[in-house]
């Protein structure tokens, strides 16, 4: 007895490294590998929202995005408030050519972080990828009001005033 004992306590105490373990990997990996880990330390711990993020920004970039999905919409549940959750859900949306889910979405995220500057330039590329270049132009306004440098909304922003101008 106990034996049995002594092995269900060293199988208690190897939980929490084997947790901590696969959590910073999780983190500290990219890909697959990085996959791999958040759904170890999920198995382990499945309320921790960190761990959905991160791995639906892994399915996001390999593009799994449909896997990415599930895992922002999840976080969603576990933090109805986190502006994270819906921003992965609208890229993974706007990758998938969903552009009115994708807007839906980043609307959601500016609603809970209005100086996302990024969530405005992915609306806007999900409104320039509708043919909306008007939309897209404030959009990326709106971003460039919050960040006068951020690269890509200059950019974007130029083609979108190009594209609207030939029309």
């Amino acid at each position: 007895m106990m034996r049995v004992f002594a092995a269900l306590l060293a199988i208690l105490a190897a939980a929490p490294a084997a947790y901590a373990d696969a959590r910073k990997d999780c983190f500290d990996k990219s890909g697959e590998a990085a996959i791999e880990s958040c759904t170890e330390a999920l198995r382990l711990s499945s309320n921790d929202i960190r761990l959905y993020l991160a791995r639906g920004y892994e399915y996001n970039h390999l593009p799994d995005f449909d896997r990415g999905i599930a895992d922002y919409t999840m976080a969603s549940r576990l933090d109805p408030n986190n502006a994270d959750a819906y921003h992965g859900r609208g890229y993974a949306y706007n990758g998938k050519g969903e552009y009115d889910r994708a807007i839906a979405e980043f609307t959601k995220t500016i609603e809970l972080s209005p100086n996302n500057y990024v969530a405005y330039a992915d609306r806007g590329a999900a409104h320039f990828n509708k043919g909306e270049y008007e939309l897209s132009i404030a959009d990326y306004d709106r971003a460039l009001r919050i960040k006068p440098d951020y690269a890509m909304a200059i950019k974007n922003r130029a083609d979108a005033v190009a594209k609207q101008n030939r029309r």
